[in-house]
This record gives structure tokens, sequence and C-alpha cells, in this order.
């Protein structure tokens, strides 16, 4: 029996389980990275019953911690969305550089809006 010590043994499985962790941080990644237009089968539920179907991919949403929209994405455009404490839309720009400003009052009822055309 030859005698090694540990950390000559140990040293390399360390890198071949980091090795092995990012492939499969990889694949998984590119399994359910999607493209806007592409086909794809998923799981969806409709009037409460679970069915599998095939959509296109129209576009992507991001979303923070609250449940607000703050990113939008489709083939045709982007658009960013900033959010108050109240959870009320107050500033969103697109990706031809339109904005739009928001104002709202006490109750959360927007009272004014303004555009970056002017309107």
């Amino acid at each position: 029996m030859l005698n090694y010590p540990i950390y000559t043994i140990l040293l390399p499985m360390k890198r071949i389980i980091i090795c092995i962790c990012f492939l499969f941080t990889l694949a998984i990644s590119n399994t359910f990275a999607q493209e806007i237009g592409e086909k794809v089968y998923k799981e969806i539920i409709i009037d409460g019953k679970k069915i599998n179907k095939w959509l296109v991919v129209y576009g992507f949403a991001d979303y923070d911690d609250k449940g607000n929209s703050i990113y939008y994405k489709t083939e045709d455009e982007e658009w960013w969305y900033d959010i108050d404490d109240k959870g009320n839309t107050i500033h969103s720009k697109s990706s031809d550089d339109f904005e739009c400003w928001f104002e709202y009052d006490d109750k959360g009822k927007k009272i004014h809006e303004k555009y970056s055309d002017g309107t």
C-alpha cells in the first residue's frame, strides 16, 4: 500500500467535482435558455387544468421581489420600469429612448403623465 498524504488525493477530486458542477450548470442553462420566436413545449394551467402545449416565446419579463414588472422585452422593443415603494410605475423607458413619467396621489391613483415627445 502506498502512503500518500490525504491532500494529494482530495485535491484532484475537488477539481473533478468543480468541473462536473460547472458542466451541469452550463447544461442546465442551455437547456432552459429560450429565444424570442422559439417554439417551446410547456405545462400551463387553463381554468385550473394543467395541460402541455406548444407555445411561441413572444417576450421576456423580469420582476422585482414584490412582483412588479421592471423589464420587458419583445422581438421589437425593450422597456425598463422604475417602481416606487407603493408599487406604482413612476418612470419607464423604451429601447428607442421614449420615456414616460407618472405621478400618483396618496391613494395610488395616477394624476399626471409626461412623455419625452412632449405630449
